[in-house]
């Protein structure tokens, strides 16, 4: 986690004079994601797709517009709700208001774009999505993991709930291609496929 405040900070000191707003900005990510009831969607989730993301950097046009979306994509967790994107999208956008910044609308649509990981035509939303999803792809004991985490962080449901709900993101997962890029493709496609229908099938 040490990577991911100098790497916040790299990205908005370009379009931010201000250190005491950016601390601002950090401080508020970092209590969001740190939030006791977050099992997954914290700051391991985020250092996971920067870590994945690594490895594309050279296809990406706005590495500043991906870089923002990682952080405040899921700045708004509630699993309670049904609006956590709009909302870290309207965070994100009051923000940045403050900045320099120039591609709010870009990094707005792929926040909202993790709703329901719908085929975008913009390569860059392509790639932070797929980065998003990384995990799905991820080795049998991995993946086993993240329900894990997913799990603990419905608790609040119980378990003939939690099933009907993950029955129905499991089926739309698997309704369509998970990744969206060539290079996440042929790295976890297959893979994923293996790990969601093997889930699948321990919840019918």
């Amino acid at each position: 986690m040490e990577k991911l405040k100098p790497l916040f900070y790299q990205t908005f000191e370009k379009y931010c004079n201000d250190r005491n707003y950016m601390n601002l900005c950090w401080d508020e990510v970092i209590k969001n994601y740190s939030n006791k009831k977050r099992f997954y969607h914290n700051l391991n989730h985020l250092q996971h797709m920067f870590n994945e993301l690594q490895e594309v950097e050279d296809f990406i046009e706005s590495i500043d517009s991906v870089r923002l979306a990682v952080f405040y994509h899921d700045l708004i967790y509630k699993v309670t709700s049904t609006e956590n994107e709009e909302q870290s999208s309207e965070a994100f956008e009051k923000r940045i208001s403050k900045t320099r910044f120039e591609h709010v609308d870009l990094v707005k649509e792929m926040i909202i774009a993790t709703k329901f990981h719908d085929k975008t035509l913009n390569s860059d939303s392509r790639y932070f999505l797929d980065s998003d999803l990384a995990v799905l792809g991820s080795s049998s004991s991995q993946y086993d993991e993240y329900t894990r985490l997913i799990r603990k962080e419905y608790q609040i449901y119980p378990t003939f709930l939690y099933r009907r709900g993950r029955l129905k993101v499991l089926r739309a997962l698997l309704n369509k291609p998970i990744y969206q890029t060539d290079y996440f493709t042929s790295k976890y496609e297959k893979q994923a496929q293996r790990n969601l229908k093997r889930e699948l099938q321990t919840l019918v």
